[in-house]
C-alpha cells in the first residue's frame, strides 16, 4: 500500500527507506557504522552496499520533504499540459508540467530536487496558479525538457501566434466600438496570453527590471 508522503516528512533517511520497505534496520545500522569512518551521505552508502538503488534514495529524499516521487518513464504528456509553461520558464527552473487544469487553475510540476522551492514559488507568482510539486528522476526530466522544450519560445513567437488567432483578431478589429467584456475575460485566460505574460515577467526578472512598459 502506498504511503502518504506526509508520514515521511522530517524523518531520517534510513528510517524513511525502512518505512518504504527498501531496507531493514540492520542494513541501515551497518551503513551508519561505515559512515563513522567515511563521511559520505547515508543514501550513497546504502547504494554502494547494494541495499538500495538511486531511485530508492531519490524517493526517500522526496518523502523527507513531504513530497511524492513519480516515475515518468514512458509517460506521454499532452501538448496542452506542455504549453502551460513557456520553454524559458521550464528551462530556467528545470521543471516539467505533468498535469494542468486551466479551469481550476491547478498545475502539477515535476522537479529534480525537493529543495527547488524557488521554482514552485516563482511559478505560483508568475502564473497565478495553485502549483503542486512532485519529484522525478533527474535524467528523465532532462530528457523531457530536451524533447518538449529544445526550442526556446520568444515573446515575438507568442505575439505572432496571438495575431493569427481569430479570437484576438476580433478584439483588435473592434477599435473604438463597444467591446464584449466576456470575450475579453475569456481571451485573458487563454494559454497563449498567460504564456506571453510569463515570458515578459521572466525576462524582467532576468534583467532585474523595476518597471514593465507595454505599448
Amino acid at each position: 500500500m502506498a504511503i502518504d508522503p506526509s508520514e515521511l516528512k522530517g524523518r531520517k533517511l534510513g528510517r524513511v527507506l525502512s518505512k518504504l520497505g527498501v531496507t531493514t534496520r540492520e542494513q541501515v545500522h551497518e551503513a551508519l557504522a561505515v559512515q563513522k569512518t567515511r563521511k559520505v551521505p547515508i543514501g550513497q552508502l546504502l547504494v554502494e552496499l547494494g541495499y538500495a538503488t538511486d531511485t530508492d534514495v531519490a524517493r526517500a529524499l522526496a518523502g523527507q520533504s513531504g513530497m511524492a516521487y513519480v516515475d515518468l518513464a514512458g509517460v506521454d504528456i499532452p501538448s496542452d499540459v506542455i504549453e502551460a509553461i513557456p520553454a524559458d520558464n521550464a528551462q530556467a527552473y528545470q521543471v516539467v508540467p505533468i498535469e494542468f487544469n486551466p479551469k481550476a487553475k491547478k498545475l502539477k510540476i515535476a522537479l529534480k530536487s525537493p529543495n527547488n522551492f524557488r521554482a514552485v514559488d516563482d511559478l505560483r507568482l508568475l502564473m497565478g496558479f495553485n502549483v503542486e510539486a512532485v519529484v522525478a528522476d533527474e535524467a528523465l526530466i532532462d530528457s523531457l525538457l530536451k524533447e518538449h522544450y529544445s526550442r526556446n519560445e520568444s515573446v515575438s513567437d507568442v505575439v505572432s501566434s496571438l495575431a493569427s488567432d481569430e479570437k484576438f483578431k476580433g478584439l483588435a478589429a473592434s477599435g473604438g466600438a463597444s467591446i464584449d467584456l466576456d470575450a475579453v475575460l475569456e481571451a485573458s485566460e487563454d494559454n497563449q496570453v498567460v504564456k506571453l505574460l510569463n515570458l515578459v515577467l521572466l525576462q524582467a526578472i532576468k534583467d532585474k527590471a523595476s518597471d514593465i512598459h507595454f505599448e
